[in-house]
């Protein structure tokens, strides 16, 4: 197995019992939030509609990642997607609390989990972070309004990506290494074992040919022809 299609295993599998556990808890945020009493009704729409419209992208990640898992054959690009839609997710419901707080706990706790979650190469992951953090800065520009606290939290979103993308490059470090050293004892269990050639194998003489030879071998010491 190629290091790509362990990854992309790993990932799927992962994907396949999260996504619909999340999936639930979607539609029991959309439904708390829509339930709510009166008060703060902007702020608890802007919530249901951010988890009902990924929702709405979780349940057919969902199903791909659980098909994958049932054929065993993983989509490779499951993991980027998956972690490049709750990164927004993220984004977009902390954008939604400025109307009420200044909280950007959700944004945290979903940079980091996509780090520990999903096995990203550098190369994937950069650009998912980055597209997270435009989100992130774009919704925190546009709904806070208040300059002070909008200073206050922009950097920590930069501050949370980068430790979120160290945290996936770390990860997937000690995952290649993992593989690296597995390599070599997969090879060897692969190796098969080298075909019996009968023609190779010494034969013990038979009695007649042991006897021919006798005989032969005493007409030469007489001075006579076979």
């Amino acid at each position: 197995m190629r290091f790509e299609d362990e990854i992309a295993e790993v990932n799927g599998r992962r994907a396949s019992v999260l996504l619909p556990i999340l999936a639930v808890a979607h539609v029991v945020h959309v439904a708390v939030f829509r339930a709510a009493g009166a008060g703060a009704k902007e702020w608890r729409d802007g919530i249901a509609l951010s988890h009902a419209v990924t929702l709405a992208a979780c349940v057919p990640l969902a199903i791909v990642a659980m098909r994958g898992r049932l054929t065993k054959n993983h989509a490779p690009w499951l993991g980027a997607v998956v972690s490049g839609v709750y990164l927004l997710h993220a984004a977009a419901v902390v954008s939604v609390d400025q109307i009420e707080v200044t909280s950007v706990t959700p944004f945290i706790g979903y940079a980091i989990g996509v780090a520990v979650v999903m096995t990203l190469p550098p190369r994937v992951s950069i650009p998912v972070y980055a597209l997270g953090l435009a989100a992130f800065a774009a919704g925190i520009v546009t709904m806070q309004h208040d300059k002070a606290a909008r200073l206050a939290i922009l950097p920590n979103g930069f501050s949370i990506v980068l430790l979120g993308v160290a945290f996936s490059w770390i990860l997937f470090a000690a995952k290649k290494r993992d593989f690296a050293q597995r390599a070599p004892e997969d090879q060897i269990d692969r190796i098969p074992d080298p075909p019996v050639d009968d023609r190779r194998q010494p034969h013990p003489p038979s009695p007649l040919h042991t006897e021919e030879l006798t005989i032969a071998t005493q007409r030469l010491a007489d001075g006579r022809t076979p």
